[in-house]
């Protein structure tokens, strides 16, 4: 194997590398996103309920 079919293997191995670890961080990025929307909304959820509670009280 000459020289520059060796430097082809590394970038094409290195490349499909960058594209697999971009993979898992947007996957991580999206379920991570995903838990904070949905914690944000039960805290929304909660404060609602307070303020009806609140409303209803008086």
């Amino acid at each position: 194997m000459d020289e520059s079919t060796r430097l082809f293997g590394a970038r094409i191995c290195t490349g499909l590398l960058l594209i697999a670890i971009a993979t898992v961080v947007i996957l991580a990025y999206q379920g991570y996103s995903a838990e904070l929307a949905q914690e944000a909304e039960l805290y929304l959820a909660s404060s609602l309920h307070q303020f009806d509670t609140s409303l209803a009280v008086k």
